[in-house]
């Protein structure tokens, strides 16, 4: 145990843990407090193993933050690739290693399972996440735009 929380790799038993946090996460970015629809959506990534989540949690086990990969492929590599699309930390808990140690959890499992690559979006107003992703040698991307079309 590190600074008084650890990280592992969540499962059945951190459910409600984990839709605790991805309820105050979706809220963050301006969602409607939907904890039924939190706890349904993390319950099937879960079930499905249709994602790879991480959590940290306290010396008392409380939720303190969360990362969320997704897998994909990369034709060019002819590998699987992951996208790093969640990582939250609860506001109390920040500015204590907890979003660098989530952020090895995924390396280390990124690594462990011989994917291409691991890719993440972040505004580009969010430094602080910025220099957390630089500090662990992610590579901002200027060669190619994104684009997104949403569908309703």
């Amino acid at each position: 145990m590190e600074q008084g929380f650890k990280v592992v790799r969540a499962s059945t038993e951190h459910l409600d843990a984990v839709a605790k946090l991805f309820n105050q996460y979706r809220q963050f970015y301006q969602q409607a407090d939907d904890l039924a629809l939190a706890r349904s959506f993390i319950g099937q990534r879960i079930h499905e193993a249709t994602s790879v989540i991480f959590i940290a949690l306290s010396s008392q086990n409380q939720p303190l933050g969360f990362i969320q990969l997704y897998p994909t492929f990369s034709s060019i590599s002819a590998k699987t690739s992951l996208i790093l699309n969640d990582l939250y930390v609860t506001n109390h808990a920040r500015k204590r290693g907890i979003g660098r140690a989530l952020m090895l959890s995924a390396i280390d499992y990124a690594k462990s399972q011989d994917v291409a690559s691991l890719s993440l979006q972040t505004h580009h107003e969010n430094s602080q996440a910025q220099a957390l992703y630089e500090s662990l040698l992610f590579k901002k991307d200027n060669e190619f735009f994104s684009y997104a079309l949403d569908i309703h």
